[in-house]
């Protein structure tokens, strides 16, 4: 018995010792084909405009085409749902904000996967900013404006974001819920869509990334009321917060990259550090500068870390939003 048990033992560490040797294997010739970058959203929002960012430098790196695909659909579950289910073995991407993987799994009843098994970090983007705009010619100007004219016609404001769940959604969820009042939310598959939609006179409102607005900013087309952050940020220090008005209106947003669970630690930590990479090019942080994205880097444990503290934090900060699953 004892025989069969040391044998038995042996074998588990030769086989161990063979898969260990097999990922490292395919990491030295990772990646063998072309780089599927998911992104669910539609184009023209900050995501996809990040990804486009760090494409062209990221295949550089990689040694291998990086090909982008927009796939949105149901608050960004529909593409992170298809990177989820892919193969294993790196060569599909996903391109999301904190939302998507962290809030999604307390807002939508059929939330299709567990983001914590199903896909793997492989980094920090960077973090980004969400502002509430109008259209330049809104009788809008303060946060104040806004909730005395809530408070005078309940429900007939409107505000736009992308998806139930998303930091957008969030936002005005909470604004509600502690200036007392009721602007109606009304979703939409992204940001592109939920800007032209502002612009075009149908909402009154809407929760945007710095790096959608800034163009429509710089154009007059629209205005900064508040950023919905802690406190202000060194880059607009003259533009005010919600939280200074309506203390407890507030979210962070970053962006990650992820492939699917079950990657090979090998592969995983060779996309990390080709992001990091990329990442670190003075160009690139500069472009993503413009749009309002802060470049973070760091290794894919610590991505991963992240990922499960906002899931069990969020979860909270859902509850006391009073935003319930659909």
């Amino acid at each position: 018995m004892k025989l069969f048990l040391r044998a038995m033992r042996s074998a588990a560490v030769v086989s161990s010792v063979i898969v260990g040797l097999t990922a490292a294997a395919a990491a030295q010739n990772f990646p063998t084909r072309p780089i599927t970058f998911i992104v669910p959203f539609p184009p023209g929002g900050v995501i996809d405009t990040t990804a486009r960012i760090i494409e062209a430098d990221l295949a550089k790196e990689l040694g291998q085409p990086v090909v982008i695909e927009n796939k949105g659909g149901s608050g960004g579950n529909l593409g992170t749902n298809m990177v989820a289910r892919a193969q294993p073995d790196g060569h599909t991407l996903l391109m999301v904000p904190n939302a998507t993987v962290v809030m999604n799994p307390h807002t939508f009843k059929n939330y299709p996967i567990d983001p914590t098994k199903d896909l793997a970090g492989v980094g920090m983007v960077g973090e980004t900013y969400i502002g509430l705009v109008v259209q330049a010619n809104s009788p809008f100007n303060t946060v104040q404006d806004i909730i005395a004219a809530a408070k005078a016609k309940p429900g007939e404001l409107t505000y736009a974001h992308i998806g139930p769940g998303s930091a957008h959604n969030i936002a005005g969820a909470l604004l509600n819920k502690k200036a007392g009042i009721n602007i109606t939310p009304v979703p939409f598959q992204g940001a592109g869509p939920a800007l032209q939609s502002l612009l075009g006179g149908h909402i009154t409102m809407s929760y945007s990334t710095l790096a959608g607005v800034v163009p429509y900013l710089e154009s007059k087309q629209m205005k900064l009321i508040a950023l919905v952050e802690p406190a202000r940020i060194k880059s607009m220090p003259n533009a005010g917060t919600i939280n200074e008005v309506v203390p407890g209106v507030e979210v962070t947003s970053w962006l990650g990259v992820f492939t699917t669970g079950g990657t090979p630690k090998p592969i995983v930590d060779r996309l990390n550090a080709a992001l990091n990479k990329v990442l670190a090019i003075p160009s690139v942080q500069q472009k993503l500068d413009r749009i309002g994205v802060v470049p973070m880097t760091g290794t894919a444990a610590e991505f991963d870390k992240r990922v499960q503290a906002d899931i069990k934090f969020w979860k909270g900060a859902i509850e006391v939003a009073g935003i319930t699953p659909q």
